[in-house]
């Protein structure tokens, strides 16, 4: 790689992934932003986009090159922001915790998670004596999320800049795998470190909120979606963009606080505390803890830095530095662009879950009998048109985690789909904008009992000039096939 290309990289990375995190302040609390989880803390999609981009690749979704989930545990889980940022003594903090079961069975209800507002020792297995919070999961089927609304009280005993440390132990009775990861790298543990400011500091603090389970549409190992209208832009086009910015702090914001968006992650540079570039946002007051869901009207790139028909939006919130000496949270979002005005078919995700609105009949259908298969669909482009030809395939539950690398298909070197084992062909136009619910009878059931994926892709053919250009991401969701 040559040496301007590495530092692309570098340089790319560095904005993405430092400024990701609490960022440096010549003034102000540092520290702010506060969550935790068990994904990789990078973004393997922005990693895959930037090495398609040097090795001239179609596209970023390069499954051979994946990690696998987590070792030792069926749970993939994150939190959103911890609220108030910092901890205060007597402070209760307050945050949403989702955990999703990418194993291919059921979990039973009852798992334990245990918290501690401020615990040095690592702990292990069943030791949970003194946990300042516990709460219990529900019974989690293959594939599905459960979200948990959490409080933490912090002891009155803190001591003001001093450091507290937030443990969190998912499965701490390791009821689910007798060899549950005890240790600071273990993917069922997780801690924090935050210093602690004296009772009743007032700060404000803007971010760009955590995303939910639907906000992966890909699965929870590549970047999260930008919520747009259309949900398939048009190169060069107006659209519109919903993004959800919360007040981590403990004061209200203040007037003239301004988000800059930039298209591209290549073009953001906030410095000093400027939107050139970009498009500057004025961001509306929020008292401590609150939240509110804004629209900003933009326009789509004519081309991408990848050069393909995808971007990483960048959004920097307090950018031309209101609240302190310089810009605050980052957040990167994936969006799709195309070329040509077109139907394009995207998938309709469960509420709450990583999964998609995909029913089978009977719900728990018998090994090797019929059944039928309802799929819902949107049309997220800029055109009328019927979704074409609707493939499915199966594959064991357990052999593919769907949560956190998105539906399995088969396809050739040409991306053309292929061995899938039923599919459907639909000619009635649907409005762009509009869903509707795609029944495909008398579906082979899988050939043995078991929790299964299915997976369905619209526009197999690729006959929507849409298609054409964009990489093909079929929907998912796991299902009981009985003997």
């Amino acid at each position: 790689m040559a040496p301007t290309q590495m530092t692309a990289l570098g340089l790319a990375l560095a904005l993405a992934l430092a400024l990701a995190a609490a960022p440096a302040r010549a003034a102000g609390p540092a520290g702010m932003k506060v969550f935790a989880t068990n994904m990789p803390t990078t973004s393997p999609t922005l990693e895959g986009a930037l090495r398609a981009r040097e090795e001239g690749q179609r596209h970023p979704f390069d499954r051979s090159n994946r990690a696998a989930t987590p070792e030792g545990t069926p749970f993939v889980w994150w939190t959103t922001y911890l609220h108030p940022s910092l901890p205060e003594p007597g402070v209760t903090r307050s945050f949403t915790l989702y955990v999703a079961n990418t194993g291919g069975v059921t979990i039973p209800k009852g798992v334990v998670v245990s918290i501690w507002a401020n615990r040095t020792e690592v702990p292990t297995c069943n030791s949970t004596a003194g946990a300042d919070a516990e709460y219990t999961l529900p019974e989690l089927p293959a594939f599905k999320t459960a979200t948990l609304k959490i409080k933490v009280k912090y002891p009155e005993t803190l001591l003001v800049n001093e450091t507290a440390t937030m443990r969190i132990f998912l499965d701490s009775t390791c009821s689910v795998s007798a060899e549950s990861p005890d240790g600071e790298a273990g993917p069922n543990q997780w801690y924090g470190n935050s210093q602690v400011v004296a009772k009743g500091t007032k700060y404000a603090y803007i971010a760009i909120d955590m995303p939910s389970p639907d906000d992966f549409p890909y699965g929870t190992y590549y970047m999260n979606v930008a919520k747009t209208d259309p949900a398939v832009l048009v190169a060069n086009n107006a659209y519109s963009l919903t993004l959800k910015i919360r007040n981590l702090g403990t004061a209200p914001t203040e007037d003239g606080v301004v988000a800059g968006i930039w298209k591209s992650i290549f073009d953001a540079n906030p410095s000093p505390c400027t939107t050139e570039k970009g498009t500057a946002v004025e961001l509306p007051k929020l008292g401590p803890g609150k939240s509110k869901t804004i629209k900003v009207d933009l326009q789509a790139p004519l081309s991408s830095y990848f050069g393909y028909p995808y971007e990483v939006l960048t959004i920097f919130t307090d950018a031309t530095c209101k609240l302190y000496s310089s810009p605050s949270d980052v957040g990167i979002q994936l969006y799709q662009f195309i070329s040509p005005f077109s139907a394009v078919f995207v998938g309709v995700q469960d509420k709450a879950q990583l999964t998609f609105s995909v029913k089978t009949s009977p719900k728990q259908p018998k090994a090797n009998e019929t059944m039928t298969l309802s799929v819902k669909f949107r049309n997220g482009g800029t055109a009328d048109g019927p979704i074409g030809r609707v493939a499915v395939w199966y594959k064991p539950a357990p052999e593919w985690p769907a949560p956190a690398w998105g539906g399995y298909w088969a396809y050739d070197a040409s991306l053309y789909p292929i061995d899938y084992v039923a599919h459907a062909d639909f000619s009635e136009p649907v409005k762009a904008g509009r869903s509707k619910v795609f029944k495909l009878r008398d579906v082979p059931a899988p050939p043995s009992p078991g929790w299964w994926q299915v997976s369905v892709l619209p526009d197999a053919n690729a006959t929507q000039p849409g298609s054409q250009e964009l990489y093909p991401t079929p929907v998912y969701a796991a299902f009981e096939v009985l003997a």
